[in-house]
């Protein structure tokens, strides 16, 4: 078998792709996370204090969001209602994509109620979105929570801890 040495280099000598291979590069990257608990009734989007600022260098450049929460829903009647929280990922005051926690990515969690119901639901979901925000102007990425029910949506119960971060990527 014949050794290979690309331009007439050993692979161990090689620190870089050659300039006309096209490849993403991550230019930086911001992450933020936050074990404050959370909770809403609001069947409209709520802010948390789960985001990160970021400021893209071109653009032409891609943001990659990726986002590790920790949610659940609580019922009186020791009831699951694992559709009851609504997650969305803002980009500053826009709604760039709502994350469907019916399909229940993460882990689930059930607890006994003390009388053999189920007193709660909660899960870990992963959220992974790639935006193309076109500007070089400072971007306000975060989380928001509503219920999509009566009973309350909580991000972060018990002071769980979630994240989101933030990589810009090069063009």
């Amino acid at each position: 078998m014949a050794i290979i040495k690309p331009n007439n280099n050993t692979l161990s000598s090689i620190t870089a792709l050659p300039a006309a291979i096209p490849t993403g590069k991550v230019l930086q990257v911001v992450q933020a996370t936050d074990g404050t608990e959370k909770s809403t009734t609001n069947t409209s989007f709520q802010d948390t204090s789960l985001s990160v600022n970021i400021t893209p260098s071109s653009t032409s450049n891609k943001i990659l969001i990726i986002g590790s929460l920790r949610i659940k829903s609580e019922t009186a009647s020791g009831g699951v209602n694992a559709d009851v929280v609504g997650l969305a990922l803002f980009a500053d005051s826009s709604n760039i994509f709502e994350l469907d926690t019916n399909s229940r990515t993460g882990i689930q969690y059930y607890g006994n109620n003390g009388s053999g119901g189920i007193s709660r639901f909660q899960l870990a979901d992963n959220l992974t979105y790639l935006h193309s925000p076109s500007s070089t102007s400072q971007i306000a990425y975060s989380i928001k929570i509503k219920t999509r029910g009566t009973h309350p949506a909580v991000l972060n119960p018990n002071n769980c801890i979630s994240s989101i971060t933030a990589f810009e990527i090069g063009a």
